[in-house]
């Protein structure tokens, strides 16, 4: 499991919270806001919102609770969502609806992850995450990196270049920091990051994500920038 800087998990699953509440907001799903995560989803309706939102048509609407006033209605809908989960290959081992309607911090975290992950897929036309790395790896010929946990993607550069292949202008290689140290880690990938969103990335990750290199939040800052490529095409 990845640990961060910190060696507290809880610290991840608060940056998790954040990310995935960031990510959903920008959705812009009508009456779907949310503030809190294992708050906001406990009534399962947002859930299935988002869940057909990245697979139209996945939800049976028929066995939905539009208005989910108690618990066993917010159960209801709780279970067709993992329901449908289930249908889309989300690996949902011993998740219930009732865990989503008790607020299951670690449960709730896996099953949105996987949902953030297939509507970034999704968007990149049913691109892997091997078809992803190779992308940018091709972006970014002067560093090779073997997967998305590579320690060498904690500098940022990798990343820089890949932001530069799309748009040689969106990076200024005076503000780069070369030293080996964890505050050089730090300030590439803060503007780093500043970088991607000026080129209209919707990146959701924090600079800690990228010097810890958080794996899936790699994935989604490359798939954002593929992404950005794609529009430009």
């Amino acid at each position: 499991q990845e640990t961060g800087v910190h060696g507290d998990i809880d610290v991840e699953g608060d940056r998790d919270e954040r990310a995935f509440r960031v990510w959903m907001n920008q959705l812009q799903i009508p009456d779907v806001n949310i503030n809190n995560l294992f708050e906001d989803l406990k009534d399962g309706l947002a859930l299935l919102k988002i869940l057909d939102l990245i697979e139209p048509g996945c939800v049976d609407w028929k066995k939905a609770e539009i208005k989910p006033t108690n618990k066993f209605k917010q159960i209801q809908n709780a279970n067709l969502a993992v329901e449908v989960g289930k249908r889309l290959k989300f690996s949902l081992v011993g998740i219930g609806g009732m865990d989503i309607v008790d607020g299951n911090k670690k449960l709730i975290l896996s099953f949105v992850m996987q949902m953030q992950r297939r509507h970034t897929f999704n968007l990149l036309g049913g691109l892997n995450e091997e078809q992803l790395l190779q992308w940018a790896q091709q972006k970014a010929p002067l560093y090779q990196v073997s997967s998305f946990k590579d320690v060498n993607l904690r500098n940022s550069k990798f990343f820089f270049e890949v932001i530069k292949s799309i748009e040689e202008d969106a990076v200024n290689s005076d503000f780069i920091q070369h030293e080996d140290t964890p505050q050089a880690y730090e300030a590439n990938a803060k503007y780093m990051l500043t970088c991607a969103k000026k080129l209209g990335a919707f990146v959701f990750c924090v600079w800690e994500d990228i010097a810890e290199v958080r794996s899936r939040m790699v994935v989604q800052l490359l798939a954002a920038l593929a992404q950005v490529e794609k529009q430009m095409c």
